[in-house]
């Protein structure tokens, strides 16, 4: 199955530009359709991504951390408002 999508670049915008000629300027004899080019591109973007997704702590997370934190000085008889804590 083959699917069809429209791609709007505003050539006002750096980036936009910078996409476009990249695109128009491939190689393509390694490259004969524009999908050849951006799949590989798409996908190794969105696999860095979420690398980098999973490795940065939400904010949850850090909510999460900090009241351990808090639940383990408290179990050591360490409260909070004492100094270097």
């Amino acid at each position: 199955m083959v699917k069809k999508m429209m791609i709007r670049f505003h050539l006002e915008d750096e980036q936009h530009r910078l996409a476009y000629e990249i695109l128009v300027g491939r190689n393509r004899c390694r490259y004969k359709a524009l999908a050849d080019y951006v799949v590989p591109a798409v996908t190794e973007y969105a696999k860095h991504a979420e690398e980098q997704k999973s490795l940065l702590l939400s904010e949850h997370d850090k909510e999460q951390m900090v009241k351990e934190i808090l639940r383990e000085l408290e179990r050591k008889n360490q409260l909070p408002h004492e100094p270097g804590i």
